[in-house]
């Protein structure tokens, strides 16, 4: 094996895929913009650099004296000099050089066995999917005997349940957190890069590990799939208040509702391989549209439009449907404040006719089909938007926003446009 640069060679052509992802009920000009600042998004097929870097050290970076200072993890090679395809593009530009000043050498863990560097990614599910397993494309060539490093710990069950449908790797994840020093280390560079570009490799790995996974495909089936959330309770990135009543409503009109967490991770894969039509919230159970073998038709319930997901609809096969259903609320602008949120952990309601019109329209709901919203559900939602903006101010330290929240805690409940 070369100590050079090893390299995969293109199986298949790159997929242009924008043809095959729809969206409904965004303005035009919503869409027009996301494609033209994501007209990069795409799927290359050139070789991909893997090389081996003798007397490599894992080690961190972080810039900065703050909570927010800039973390960088990466991979650094004998005199120092970071490894370019150890970079994680979501930290530092590919063009910005990095002043690295090596740790003492009193603090570097000294360990004489071969490694494969994986990343620095061991939750939650999408970004081990996307920013860990996207290096494994190699492992089946190069990774014999070699330790599989990541740099965190400690490494999640689901996660090695992943690693485990990729032959002899689970067994040699190996967790670091203080510098390492290794004998070598081969560096893949990733077969998908966040916001950026996705690699035929990442397809043929999760097309290896799907067929790992299931030993025999699992029947067809023309019932359609729901993916809840609503069993991560508080542990939801974005809480969609509301969906158990959503889930009813989809059982009336024919559909399998699953929460996918609760299943081992062959039979998430299962899933994905069984059903023609998947309805689901955005969020990273959408990420295991890469393990199916045949075209699927996934319809993606969201108010935003992330370039993540079009990257795995660009991979995967089949259509990806992307609705404009969901609506939130400011209870702080509507009471004359302004303060700075975390948008992306506010909790968010369906509008019903807006997402009926979707389902309606791609066949997956009856003409007369009709979904109820009641008056708790505004309550409901209030009181967990509040819950989640004062967890806000209290993590930033902010007595303002704590004071207004105070205030609007006791105005009359203003009921939302349904």
């Amino acid at each position: 094996m070369s100590a050079e640069v090893i390299a995969a060679e293109p199986e298949t052509q790159a997929n242009e895929g924008w043809n095959r992802i729809f969206f409904h009920g965004f303005p035009a000009g919503v869409v027009d913009r996301f494609r033209q600042r994501f007209s990069h998004l795409g799927v290359r097929s050139v070789p991909l650099a893997a090389p081996i870097i003798p007397d490599g050290l894992v080690c961190n970076v972080r810039w900065g004296e703050t909570d927010e200072a800039t973390r960088h993890v990466g991979v650094y090679d004998a005199n120092n000099r970071e490894v370019e395809e150890s970079i994680r593009l979501r930290d530092v530009p590919s063009s910005q050089s990095v002043a690295f000043a090596p740790p003492a050498e009193a603090q570097v863990v000294r360990d004489d066995r071969p490694a494969y560097y994986l990343g620095a990614e061991a939750r939650p599910y999408g970004h081990v999917l996307l920013e860990a397993v996207c290096r494994a494309w190699a492992w089946d060539a190069y990774g014999e005997d070699r330790l599989a490093v990541l740099q965190c710990s400690p490494v999640p069950d689901y996660a090695q349940a992943l690693f485990a449908l990729i032959p002899g790797m689970a067994e040699h994840v190996h967790a670091v957190q203080s510098p390492t020093r290794f004998r070598d280390i081969i560096v893949p560079a990733p077969a998908f890069v966040i916001r950026d570009h996705a690699h035929v490799q990442m397809r043929l790995l999760a097309e290896r590990m799907a067929v790992r996974a299931l030993p025999k495909m699992p029947p067809k089936t023309e019932q359609p799939l729901y993916l809840t959330r609503s069993r991560l309770g508080s542990k939801a990135r974005r809480i969609f208040v509301g969906e158990e009543e959503f889930e009813s409503f989809l059982e009336s009109q024919g559909f399998l509702v699953v929460a996918p967490e609760t299943l081992p991770i062959s039979e998430q894969i299962a899933l994905f391989n069984r059903h023609k039509w998947i309805v689901a919230s955005q969020g990273s159970a959408c990420h295991s549209r890469l393990f199916a073998l045949e075209p699927v038709n996934l319809v993606v319930l969201t108010n935003q439009l992330n370039p993540n997901f079009i990257l795995c609809d660009m991979l995967a096969r089949g259509s990806a449907h992307y609705g404009n259903v969901f609506e939130m609320r400011d209870f702080l602008g509507e009471a004359g404040f302004r303060f700075r949120r975390p948008v992306a952990t506010e909790p968010v309601m369906l509008r019903r006719g807006a997402c009926l019109d979707i389902l309606r329209k791609l066949g997956l709901a009856g003409a007369k089909a009709h979904l109820p919203r009641s008056a708790e559900l505004e309550d409901r939602y209030k009181q967990i938007w509040l819950e989640n903006a004062y967890r806000h101010a209290q993590r930033k330290r902010d007595d303002e926003m704590h004071r207004a929240l105070a205030q609007i805690a006791f105005q009359p409940e203003r009921r939302s446009r349904a």
